[in-house]
């Protein structure tokens, strides 16, 4: 899909729930066979996610966090326990813009 998209080019490579071996987050076994499959060093990695809970892993492996709530989905499909650890101690960042989050990120 990326090839025929034109973006495979972007991506170094894919982690999905196969290469996962069918263990979805939070997992933290998923999270380490991402870390080890592709070299990460999860203290120079971040983790961008819409649901909070899927955010505990990472941060204690050490990621930087980022809770992605975009503003248009918060009152139309998005169920209360969606939303709920907005202020979770494992929830580094929270946004709901992130071309500006990452726009504040990158040198000018």
């Amino acid at each position: 899909m990326l090839a025929r998209l034109g973006f495979a080019s972007h991506f170094d490579g894919v982690f999905d729930i196969i290469a996962a071996g069918f263990e979805p987050k939070p997992a933290e076994q998923t999270y380490r066979k991402f870390l080890s499959d592709h070299a990460v060093d999860p203290t120079r990695a971040a983790m961008f996610e819409d649901l909070a809970r899927n955010l505990t892993v990472p941060h204690a492996l050490g990621m930087t966090t980022v809770l992605v709530v975009p503003d248009g989905t918060k009152e139309v499909v998005r169920e209360d326990w969606e939303l709920e650890g907005r202020d979770a101690a494992h929830v580094d960042h929270v946004t709901d813009d992130l071309t500006g989050f990452l726009g504040q990120l990158s040198p000018k």
